[in-house]
């Protein structure tokens, strides 16, 4: 009979003197086919000035999971924000047991369970930069790609300086 604990140890209980002699299954046939230990970790002292590039990071030969083609990715790297809810609405707002409720105004009647968004403005990388309006995709940044397949929201980003400096770059930019 074989158990197992809460630790993952199988604990084998067996008449047999020698248990080393023991097919896995209980018979004679084909040995179970163990899987390839991984090699162990480097050591790292790990002190107060252990620089973090010393981790290391794996080297990927394939495209992750998490490059998702332009048909399942939005358009931008951030969502759009929800739409505020209306004055008229919060003014007549009223709250019992922790649940706030409205009646619907006249002057939205109508109007309900839709919601007028906002078109997207698309700003320059410059806070001090005009507004693109016409330019729908931004130019890829040059830097020499081993990968051409690096979808454009993780492709590598320089920071590019102006006469205001870095304050002035804008690094919540959205694609």
């Amino acid at each position: 009979m074989a158990f197992g604990d809460a630790e993952g140890v199988i604990h084998i209980l067996s008449q047999a003197e020698d248990i080393t002699g023991l097919p896995f299954n209980g018979f004679d046939g084909k040995p179970v086919e163990w899987a390839d230990t991984p090699a162990l970790l480097p050591e790292i002292e790990w002190t107060s000035t252990t620089p973090l590039n010393s981790v290391g990071l794996p080297h990927y030969d394939t495209q992750l999971l998490s490059a998702w083609t332009s048909h399942f990715a939005s358009s931008t790297v951030m969502y759009p924000q929800p739409s505020k809810i209306p004055p008229q609405l919060l003014n007549t707002i009223k709250v019992k047991d922790n649940v706030a409720y409205a009646a619907l105004p006249r002057e939205l009647k109508g109007r309900r369970n839709m919601i007028a968004t906002d078109l997207q403005r698309f700003n320059g990388r410059f806070r001090s930069g005009k507004s693109r309006k016409c330019e729908v995709n931004p130019v890829a940044p040059t830097f020499d790609y081993s990968d051409t397949n690096v979808p454009e929201m993780y492709r590598h980003v320089e920071i590019e300086y102006s006469k205001f400096g870095v304050e002035d770059f804008d690094f919540g930019y959205e694609v």
